[in-house]
């Protein structure tokens, strides 16, 4: 599969996009997983937009280019501090392993403790419903 921007004239993933943004009800995921204190702690600016973020790009996992479940809604802020590996609260560096829990506390929509568990894995289980190990 090659892989390439995703545009209003990839009809599969027009569908995709839509679905998920009624889903989501277009609006940011990451904030309703927030505890009161991260919400006021949360620097973002006005934009009221969302895009609809892949938890696993495109480039690392194509077979699940089209998952609806490996897209959420993000406010654009927020999609490019994921994309780059920085806090969805304050844009500040984090480590892979923050990177991995950041997208499974906003896949399960709630505040979890930090626990030492492989949030990656635990992310393409929710999404996929299959163990790392049997892909």
């Amino acid at each position: 599969m090659s892989i390439k921007r995703r545009s209003n004239d990839d009809a599969e993933w027009a569908r995709v996009r839509e679905f998920v943004l009624r889903r989501d009800g277009r609006a940011c995921r990451l904030l309703k997983c927030l505890s009161p204190l991260e919400a006021k702690l949360y620097v973002g600016d006005n934009e009221r937009g969302v895009d609809p973020a892949h938890v696993f790009s495109a480039a690392s996992r194509p077979d699940l280019l089209y998952n609806a479940e490996n897209v959420v809604c993000l406010r654009r802020t927020v999609h490019r501090r994921m994309d780059e590996y920085r806090s969805p609260i304050d844009g500040s560096h984090i480590s892979l392993e923050m990177h991995w829990y950041w997208w499974y506390r906003i896949l399960c929509g709630r505040v979890l403790p930090i626990d030492e568990l492989n949030y990656e894995s635990l992310c393409l289980l929710r999404i996929t419903g299959l163990d790392a190990r049997q892909l």
